[in-house]
Parts: structure tokens; sequence; C-alpha cells
């Protein structure tokens, strides 16, 4: 069955063009509120500060914008960067996981003017060694699939001592309801998943020591009623600040715990987790299991009016999921291309393959030349 995106095609290429851009979700600068007393930030529609990710984060089912401010004295530097939901159906949901972000900001942006004020007074009695305060927040998004929105967001502090200091905070999303989701919502009830992840950790912790390549300031021995975790799309990772358990020269310690180790104590609801993705190769048959997720990706530029278009040749072996598009794009750059992703669930045993042609809207699909015709060819296991 041909499943065919012509007219999505010419849809993404419409708004491009009032857009002026390639799908570029701009970054938005915001002010403190003018009441607060805190320096006027300055718009900077540029790329995350950790300078892992633009600022178009395009993921999933739901787009993710940056929202930025930034302010700059002699005596303080901060950039403060919160994450920004749009697309949701539900507006109300949206609005509710974006007002934990804008809380988050605005409290940073409180300690702007003191904090600044502080190092102002510590400068005063040697104006040749200025040491500003730092205050630079930003965030990664780790996971975003079936409905399920994880996010870090990274709190790098410095207020003149001997070294700044990082602290993360992550929060995990329901994007259905709006919850946030702690360890126990995910779990089943009495599933003994506190002692199971616990002795995981331990085990890890325990090879560490034994390596030389991590050094206790106190000794672990529970993830408490409250870890702090995230999702990825294979794993819970659980973490730990730093100085909770080992030295500042060790950092945040991370400890995945993959969803295969406790797939039997998900709640029925968060099954999904354990779903596997398999990275798709046009060059090799690609083996699944009944289930799993096929994921193609191809680099395109929509801008041009060019797209790709897909058909399966058995839609009952395999059907398609969703899609995605990446803009490799820094914000305000116009014309830049970006990675197309799809993904494809398994169905039954049997082989497929999907056909992917690259063209234009209003030309045929015969038109597309042979270096624009990838095909990948998916065999189903039992």
């Amino acid at each position: 069955m041909k499943k065919s995106v012509i007219i999505c095609a010419a849809l993404l290429l419409v708004l491009s063009l009032f857009s002026g851009c390639a799908f570029i979700k701009k970054s938005t600068s915001v002010s403190p509120p003018a009441d607060s007393g805190q320096p006027v930030t300055s718009e900077t529609p540029s790329p995350s500060a950790a300078g892992a990710e633009t600022a178009d984060k395009l993921t999933g089912i739901v787009t993710i914008e940056s929202v930025k401010s930034e302010y700059k004295s002699d005596y303080i530097d901060t950039a403060i960067e919160i994450p920004k939901l749009t697309g949701l159906k539900d507006s109300a949901v949206q609005d509710s996981i974006n007002a934990v972000f804008s809380d988050v900001m605005a409290a940073a942006q409180q300690d702007i003017k003191p904090w600044e004020a502080e190092s102002r007074e510590y400068a005063s009695d040697d104006q040749d060694n200025i040491n500003p305060y730092q205050i630079y927040l930003s965030y990664t998004v780790p996971y975003n699939l079936n409905g399920i929105l994880s996010i870090n967001l990274s709190d790098y502090r410095y207020r003149g001592a001997a070294h700044g200091g990082d602290t993360r905070s992550s929060y995990t999303f329901d994007l259905t309801t709006g919850r946030q989701l702690s360890l126990g919502d995910l779990m089943t009830d009495g599933s003994g998943c506190r002692d199971r992840i616990n002795a995981a950790i331990q085990t890890k912790i325990d090879g560490q020591i034994k390596n030389n390549t991590l050094s206790e300031i106190a000794p672990f021995s529970d993830i408490g009623d409250h870890p702090s975790f995230y999702l990825t799309p294979d794993s819970l990772v659980f973490y730990f600040q730093e100085y909770e358990y080992f030295t500042y020269a060790d950092g945040i310690q991370e400890y995945p715990i993959p969803y295969s180790d406790v797939s039997d104590l998900l709640k029925p609801e968060y099954a999904s987790l354990t779903i596997k993705t398999i990275i798709l190769d046009p060059y090799a048959a690609n083996k699944l299991a009944i289930g799993d997720i096929g994921q193609a990706a191809l680099t395109g530029n929509p801008s041009t009016g060019y797209m790709w278009q897909y058909t399966i040749d058995d839609s009952s072996i395999v059907e398609y999921s969703r899609d995605q598009y990446q803009s490799d794009a820094q914000a305000g750059e116009v014309g830049a291309g970006g990675t197309f992703t799809w993904d494809f669930r398994a169905l039954k045993a049997g082989t497929a393959s999907i056909t992917f042609k690259y063209y234009r809207a209003w030309d045929d699909s015969s038109d597309s030349a042979p270096e624009d015709t990838i095909v990948y060819t998916v065999i189903i296991g039992k």
C-alpha cells in the first residue's frame, strides 16, 4: 500500500516559503519582569549554550523551542536557556509543562541582581582581579517518544569560590496528561524495583572503585524515595549530584539501567519503553523481531521543494509509525537542510521492502534519479 506524503510535502514547502527558512524554530529571548529590578537581558537567537544542539530542537511528536535570557556585566555573566513546548493538541497540558520551566527561569533570574551586587562588593577591594559570578542554565532532551518527554536541566553556578558547581534536575512528563512522572509512576506497586535498582547500581559502583575510576566520600546505600533519573531510548538513567556520594572531580555520576532489566516491573501503560528501535541500513538485510521499530534516516532540504516519498511493498509485514524532521540550521539561518526520520513497526514474520524516492511534489516519482532512490529490506523473524 503506497504511503504518499505529497500533500504533506506541499504544505511543508508553503510553510517554508512563508517562514523564510527551512522549518527553523527561532529561540525566543525574554527579559526579567519590569518590576523585578533586574537587568534587562539581551536578545540572543543563537545555538544552545551547551553547544551540542541548535536553538531549534524538533523531536518526537512535539516541537521544543529554546527560550533564552542573557545578561553580562563586569561582575556577572549569565546565560539562561529553557525549553518551550509547541504543537501539542492539548493546550492545557502544554501550558502546564511550559509553566514548570518558566518558573525555573524566573527563579534563576531572581538571583542575577543580588549575585551581581555581591560580586561587585567583593571586587571593590581588587579591581584588577575581578572574577565575575556565573549562572549558566541549559537543557537537553534525552527522550521524546511514545507520548513521554524527558528533559534534563544543567544549572552551573560560580560564586567566587575555587571552582563552580553543576546541579542537574530532570523532568519526565506524560504528554497525554501533563503529569510529571516519578519512578513509582512507571513501576508496578510492590514490584521491588527499588531493591533491584539499588543492587545494579551498587555493582557498577563497586566495579568503578575496584578499577580506581571513582572515589567515594560516602558509601552508597539507596536511591531514596525520590531518585534523580531520566529516560533515554534504551535505559532509565539514575544519577547523583556532585559531592552526593563522590568527589567533585568525579562529577555527576550516571548509572543506566536498561529497560530490559526491569521490563517485568513496568506498568502496562509504560511498556512501550521496552520497544526496541533498530536503525535501518539500506545496504544490508535488516532483521527485526515482531514489535520492533525500524528507523530510516535520510538527509534532505525541504526548502528546495524536494521531499522523500516512500512505498511499502507489503504493509501487512511492516507499517508506518511516525516521522519527524530535524533542521541542521542555526537560528536565523535560511535554506539549510536537515535529517528526516521515519519509524516503521514490525507486524508479523516475513520480508518487506521500503522504497524511498526524493522528488518534488509537482513531479512524477519516475523523475527521481537512481541516486535519489533508497531501498530498505526488512526481515521480520517469528
